[in-house]
């Protein structure tokens, strides 16, 4: 005795097979676009935090100059009072 599928069987197995097939190429497609997308903005994030940082190291260099600069004027009134 042979049954033939239904419509709807035949329709259920045909959405599966694209389905099947589909999905994981859906994911790949998302996984190959986030990974630069989020590459970038952390690329981006951590340029702007080295600018910071490389901003806070020239004021540390332009603070020590002063406080040398400072330093060398007290030592030199300090010798002349002094000698």
């Amino acid at each position: 005795m042979l049954v033939a599928d239904s419509p709807l069987v035949h329709f259920l197995v045909i959405l599966i097979n694209v389905l099947a097939l589909l999905v994981p190429v859906v994911g790949l497609v998302m996984v190959i676009y986030f990974i630069p997308w989020y590459s970038w903005r952390r690329m981006r994030l951590l340029r702007k935090q080295m600018g910071v940082e490389e901003e806070k190291l020239e004021l540390s260099e332009h603070q020590l100059k002063r406080q040398d600069t400072i330093l060398d004027r007290v030592v030199a009134e300090h010798e002349g009072k002094i000698g």
